[in-house]
């Protein structure tokens, strides 16, 4: 119980207890300090009943050995010392301890052999693993009582532990379980291998999501601080695609269509705080069921587990408590009492490093990884001298959380660049840790085996319109992504993707790349073909969405390379913009009629922030009629599938609001 107990305290401090999770008034709570409170109330348990035996076989020794006593100068006068039970009793003794012992010592290798285990007790690891160490501690136990038992007279050691009784009930036990726990085993194993019945590894697959990650932030996208270096290279060797529209401004629906290659409206997530339902299959149930071993590190709330995210991964970490203060915010978190940042996000390098402890462990299965990084995101507080890092001397009192700027629109141009500044050490504290990540998959040779996807679930307004943040509206900075794929495999050729995509398009095509077969309900398609210069026709148009209490009113944009419409479900048009000429959107034509034309802007600076709009001259703009009438086909598919609006929990609106939404 005391070892249990000690145990408890042990993973509380120095693991990730990702399987003792419990639900404790409404919060997710990881309970490691519980499971040590169990483990000594079953040792207490089984020690009672275990001890009672004991003390009974004990006692009856003792009563022997006390009549033996009585009887000993009889039988010292007949020549024969009696053989005193006593002997027995510490015969009991000596087997008893070398049982405990043996259990002590591989009970924890048998702990560390589960740590990827999603529910560890019915892993054929712990069926034979378990099997193995009781069936030898048992039948070592019996053997050192036999061999000590003084009962069996006239005979050398080895034939007593031969023939002694509890010898035999030791090897039965030892080969019936022999027998049958090796067929579960296999079982287990068949089920779960990383293998294809035709042979060979399967292909790995890393998906990295970096969080709020506008594409144009990024070097490789033409950025002019060189912010990503280590994401570059990756672009250099792989297929990056220009125009990757997300599906929706916000954490949780984005991941949601990109694990389910579905629309906000079709898998119901549709602001932070909602849950995927389990109805719902995802890439990682895809994998996993095809014999993957399947793992995920998070970095932040909107995707914790407790909203159905975990679907699929056999290891889901998201665990944000700060390890200086862990007991305390465990006991505190599981009262409901308190919250504070280390309960909601987690900085770059601590994700990093959990998943390369991960990688060490599994490198030789194939695998599925997903890791998250949440540090672009608001507030921006990037570590060290990553907080200067593009930054010039700044005076002001801005600090990187907007949540507590009543009214960004009034920020200075010394304000807003300090926030440009501090969002782009984000980016380039990111990509380090992502630079360490790449150099231990090398080292564990399998970069070249692993098919590498960049992306993010969102972007930024950065002061455009008059906007710092995202979620409110369908701005271009706030949905277009970087996207990038790397397979030297079979992506062998390094390109360049002009074709407008979308985030639910990433599905399909890693499904494709890994030939993983099945008939699927996905709303994205492939871009096989298109990364492979095959002749593949881009998609006409994407769609995106923003809902209430997120926006003011539910919104849904489709857009082009030429243009982009806003309206609402009701299909009233709010915005239009002629993206081939404003990809600022700063000239919306709603109330204009664009057919003869648009306003021609300036010429394209190399910063999208240093456009402005000008009443140049008129130039012929294509027709975008046709987009009407894939809007209408839409809204009307949406309204098909309307499901009933989760409730959020209002737990779960505190600690999001802590993150800058549901303000």
């Amino acid at each position: 119980g005391i070892l249990g107990l000690m145990e408890g305290l042990w993973i509380a401090l120095l693991e990730n207890p990702n399987w003792f999770k419990v639900e404790v008034f409404g919060f997710m709570a990881y309970a490691a300090f519980l499971y040590g409170v169990v483990c000594f109330f079953l040792g207490i348990l089984v020690g009672s009943l275990g001890g009672g035996l004991f003390l009974l076989k004990g006692g009856t020794l003792r009563a022997r050995d006390t009549e033996a006593r009585r009887h000993s100068y009889a039988a010292k006068e007949n020549g024969a010392p009696p053989e005193l039970p006593h002997r027995r009793l510490q015969a009991l003794y000596a087997g008893f301890y070398v049982v405990l012992l043996i259990l002590i010592i591989a009970g924890g290798w048998l702990k560390r052999s589960l740590t990827s285990a999603t529910n560890p007790l019915l892993s054929g690891s712990f069926l034979l693993g378990g099997s193995l160490i009781l069936a030898v501690a048992g039948l070592l136990g019996a053997a050192v009582y036999a061999a000590l038992d003084r009962e069996a007279k006239g005979r050398s050691p080895l034939l007593r532990i031969l023939g002694h009784r509890n010898t035999f009930r030791g090897l039965g036990v030892l080969l019936f379980l022999g027998l049958t726990v090796p067929l579960v085993y296999s079982w287990y194993a068949s089920e779960s291998k990383g293998e294809r019945s035709s042979g060979g590894r399967m292909p790995n697959l890393l998906l990295i999501v970096i969080d709020t990650l506008r594409a144009d932030h990024l070097s490789c996208y033409g950025y002019g601080r060189p912010t990503s270096p280590n994401i570059d290279r990756i672009a250099r060797e792989g297929i990056l695609f220009t125009q990757s529209v997300a599906q929706e401004p916000l954490t949780a629906p984005s991941h949601a269509s990109l694990f389910t290659s579905k629309y906000p409206y079709a898998h119901g997530v549709i602001i932070n705080g909602n849950t995927l339902e389990a109805s719902q299959v995802t890439l990682a149930e895809i994998l996993q069921k095809d014999g993957y071993t399947t793992a995920a590190f998070v970095s932040a709330v909107p995707v914790h587990s407790r909203f159905g995210f975990d679907q699929g991964f056999d290891y889901y970490d998201d665990f944000f408590y700060s390890p200086k203060r862990l007991i305390f915010f465990r006991i505190t978190a599981s009262l409901g009492l308190f919250f504070s940042k280390g309960e909601i996000e987690r900085h770059a390098a601590d994700t990093t490093r959990r998943a390369i402890q991960w990688l060490r462990k599994n490198s030789e299965k194939s695998f599925f990884l997903w890791i998250h990084y949440y540090d672009p995101h608001l507030p921006y507080d990037p570590p060290g001298n990553y907080r200067t890092l593009w930054d010039s001397p700044y005076q002001g009192l801005m600090d990187g959380d907007l949540v507590k700027v009543k009214d960004p629109a009034a920020l200075s141009a010394e304000d807003r660049n300090h926030l440009i500044a501090l969002y782009d050490g984000e980016i380039s504290f990111v990509d380090y840790n992502l630079g360490i990540l790449f150099q231990e998959l090398k080292r564990l040779n399998v970069l070249d085996k692993t098919l590498l996807v960049i992306t993010s679930d969102h972007g930024e307004n950065q002061g455009e319109q008059n906007f710092f943040g995202h979620g409110k509206y369908l701005y271009d900075p706030s949905l277009l992504v970087p996207l990038i794929f790397r397979y030297p495999p079979s992506l062998k050729t390094p390109q360049v993707v002009q074709a407008q995509v979308e985030s639910i398009d990433i599905m399909p095509t890693i499904l494709q790349i890994l030939k993983i077969p099945g008939k699927f309900n996905f709303q994205g398609t492939s871009l096989v073909e298109l990364m492979q210069g095959a002749g593949g026709a881009p998609k006409p148009y994407a769609f995106s969405e923003t809902y209430v209490p997120e926006s003011p009113q539910d919104m849904v944009a489709i857009r082009t390379p030429d243009w982009k419409i806003v309206a609402t479900p009701q299909k009233e048009i709010k915005e239009l913009y002629f993206l081939k000429e404003d990809v600022r959107e700063q000239v919306n034509l709603v109330n204009s009629d664009p057919s003869p034309g648009v306003r021609n802007p300036e010429p394209i600076a190399q910063d999208p922030r240093q456009r402005t709009p000008d009443s140049g001259a008129q130039v012929r703009s294509p027709d975008y009629t046709p987009l009407l009438d894939a809007l209408q086909a839409y809204l009307a598919e949406r309204r098909s599938q309307t499901r009933k609006r989760q409730v959020v929990e209002e737990d779960v609106k505190e600690r999001l609001r802590s993150l800058g939404y549901f303000q």
